[in-house]
């Protein structure tokens, strides 16, 4: 509905709008209880809320009125990989989403992080590249294809995907402590360290 759109469009300015949008979709649900999208958008707004069971339900409830929903699927398999930590059920919900929405990352980084908590760091690798490779002006995948290098004690890699990371996000202080490591790491080169400590000081 109208109003509800409007306040999830404020989300961020408003704690009020989340609950305008919450109230909102609950009218909608109310009115039509087969209302599929009503339920899935009151599950995101609700887990913005910090409800996380709420949110489950109405994911749950989205899907048995459209079993196809694909951001329902997505979000039910971050829901139980993010909440439950139950990398079992997660995967099947977040392939879902992978194969009902082809142009989105989100679900493909997710399972490669599923993947690199298994210790699957290969295969980890092999899906943040596919993601990144997708969408690759987002400093986190690099971040994470550093973490994911540093596992396989891939330096050269390490401190590439470092460097691009900070290219596009200089900001990303923690990063910086990283990619200094790196050169420790290798050859225990403490230059980049040195710098870096000098210019915390």
């Amino acid at each position: 509905p109208a109003r509800a759109a409007y306040h999830q469009g404020r989300i961020n300015a408003d704690r009020g709008d989340m609950r305008g949008a919450l109230d909102s979709y609950t009218a909608a649900i109310r009115a039509n209880p087969s209302y599929d999208q009503a339920y899935y958008s009151r599950g995101v707004t609700r887990y913005a809320l910090g409800d996380a069971d709420g949110a489950f339900d109405d994911y749950t409830t989205a899907l048995r009125l459209k079993p196809d929903l694909a951001e329902a699927h997505l979000a039910h398999g971050l829901c139980f990989y993010r909440i439950d930590r139950d990398f079992a059920q997660a995967l099947p919900e977040l392939e879902t989403a992978q194969r009902l929405l082809p142009n989105d990352t989100e679900a493909e980084i997710t399972i490669a992080f599923i993947h690199r908590r298994r210790g699957e760091w290969r295969a980890a690798r092999t899906g943040q590249e596919h993601a990144l490779a997708r969408d690759p002006l987002v400093p986190e995948y690099e971040h994470e294809l550093h973490a994911t290098a540093c596992l396989l004690r891939d330096w050269p890699a390490a401190a590439a995907h470092a460097d691009r990371a900070l290219a596009l996000a200089p900001q990303m202080e923690p990063l910086k402590g990283e990619r200094a490591l790196v050169g420790f790491w290798q050859n225990g080169d403490l230059s980049l360290m040195r710098k870096f400590f000098s210019e915390m000081t």
